[in-house]
């Protein structure tokens, strides 16, 4: 069986995008789990700060942090498994669209953070380009019953 370079390529990102995500989800988790059960309020000021005051404000609740490392590691198991990959790259399109336009609007000071966020914005939409059959059997067929 003779693979394609066009389909090496997305095994590689498929490993790639599902890596790294199932690193962030386990993170986000285990930073939940281990940060003191008080933490403190720390005040900032300036646009910079605003991004770092509402990522500690949404740890804070103690649920939208495992939450979203919860999705990231789902995401990224469905993603690097290779079989279920186009059901994980559905998933994670709302979640990278939400992570684009944050850093777009609250988060741009860090151009590593911006690029890494593109990185996994246009590579769900080669995941999804590269399953586009199976998804549009999935998703536009339209009968009437």
């Amino acid at each position: 069986m003779k693979l394609s370079s066009w389909k090496c390529f997305i095994i590689v990102l498929r490993i790639i995008i599902g890596g790294v995500l199932l690193y962030s989800g386990l993170f986000k988790i285990n930073q939940t789990f281990t940060q003191n059960a008080s933490p403190s309020v720390i005040v900032h000021s300036g646009q910079s700060s605003q991004y770092i005051q509402l990522i500690d404000d949404l740890k804070r609740t103690n649920y939208f942090w495992p939450f979203l490392g919860a999705v990231e590691v789902t995401c990224g198991l469905l993603i690097a498994s290779q079989y279920l990959s186009l059901l994980g790259a559905v998933l994670l399109m709302p979640v990278s669209v939400n992570f684009l336009m944050f850093q777009f609007f609250v988060g741009h000071d860090s151009p590593s953070q911006l690029i890494m966020t593109l990185f996994f914005f246009i590579g769900n939409i080669l995941l999804l380009t590269y399953n586009y059959k199976s998804l549009k059997s999935a998703f536009l067929q339209f009968r009437f019953i």
